[in-house]
């Protein structure tokens, strides 16, 4: 590895910062630690990090804010490794679906350190994603513009924000926290907002299909 790179952890872990330090120090690699994922997520919007680590002790998939975070913003290629003790295929499918890059035991510091190398190589690769474009709609990241068969649709920039969320991820279902995190908003007032969003969402695009449970979660079909 590149004597360059700049990793990032949340876990709350001593033990587990001082084991993944030493074991990619001989790779010239600095870890920035921080006690909760909330911590990193503030210092991941003003720097930039080549890794992220979670440590799966600290935060669940439901209320994973740097996942969520990282489903709103497409255009963040930034790996994510998940470190955890679980072994069952659930739940490591659980990390992967919400959007890890990739799940390891954090007793093997040797597979840690082959599994960054691995996520930083495959990330080189991955083109950066400022357009979504799905049937007759198309989302430009810059300048937050939507249009329908070239048409713009007026939307603010917190609708425009959820609208890229769910053009990102088509057919998934988000949670409240999920959506939360990723507009930035706080979960009391999160579902609310959403609702309002998908209405407006609906208004713009009437031939579109925009689906709210209230009692659990969100998700929009591919509109065409």
């Amino acid at each position: 590895m590149n004597n360059d790179l700049l990793f990032a952890i949340a876990t709350d872990d001593r033990m587990l910062r001082r084991n993944l330090e030493e074991s990619l120090a001989g790779d010239g690699i600095v870890v920035k630690s921080f006690s909760c994922e909330l911590d990193l997520l503030r210092a991941m919007r003003a720097n930039r990090y080549d890794l992220v680590l979670i440590d799966s002790k600290t935060e669940s998939t439901a209320t994973s804010a740097i996942l969520s975070w990282r489903s709103f913003n497409a255009d963040i290629c930034t790996p994510l490794i998940v470190l955890t003790n679980k072994s069952s295929w659930a739940s490591l499918l659980r990390w992967i679906d919400t959007g890890a890059t990739d799940v390891v035991n954090w007793y093997d510091m040797e597979q840690v350190r082959f599994r960054a190398h691995l996520a930083l190589q495959r990330s080189a690769s991955n083109s950066t994603t400022h357009e979504i474009q799905i049937g007759r709609y198309l989302l430009q990241k810059n300048p937050g513009r939507a249009t329908i068969d070239g048409v713009e649709i007026p939307l603010t920039a917190r609708e425009f924000a959820i609208a890229w969320l769910f053009f990102s991820n088509p057919g998934k279902f988000f949670s409240r926290a999920q959506i939360a995190a990723a507009s930035g908003r706080r979960r009391a007032d999160c579902c609310a907002y959403a609702r309002a969003a998908h209405l407006q969402a609906a208004r713009s695009a009437h031939d579109g299909q925009v689906t709210v449970d209230n009692s659990r979660t969100a998700t929009t079909s591919a509109m065409t």
